[in-house]
C-alpha cells in the first residue's frame, strides 16, 4: 500500500508537470488514497491489545480501507477506471 501510494504520487506530480495541469479528480483520488493509507496503519496502535479486540479492530480496518479505496477509485473518470494504468 505504501509503495502504491508513492508511485501514484510520483505519477501525479510527473504527469501534472509534463502536461501542465492537475485535474481535480486526480487530486481527490490522491487524498482519498492517503486517507486509506493512514487507516491501514492504524493496527500498529493496538498491537498490544488482547487478541479478540485486536482481531476485531483489524477486521474493521480491512473493511473500512476497502470502502475508502473503492470510493477513491470511483472518483476516477471513465468506464474502465478499474483497469486504467497511467493517465
Amino acid at each position: 500500500m505504501d509503495r502504491c501510494f508513492f508511485e501514484c504520487i510520483h505519477d501525479f506530480i510527473w504527469n501534472g508537470a509534463k502536461n501542465g495541469y492537475w485535474p481535480a479528480y486526480r487530486l481527490e483520488h490522491a487524498i482519498t488514497m492517503l486517507i486509506a493509507l493512514a487507516i491501514v496503519h492504524l493496527p500498529r496502535r493496538w498491537r498490544k491489545a488482547p487478541a479478540p479486540a485486536r482481531y476485531r479492530n483489524d477486521l474493521v480496518v480491512v473493511l473500512v480501507t476497502m470502502l475508502v479505496i473503492i470510493a477513491g477509485v470511483a472518483r476516477l473518470p471513465g468506464p474502465d477506471r478499474w483497469l486504467q494504468f497511467g493517465p
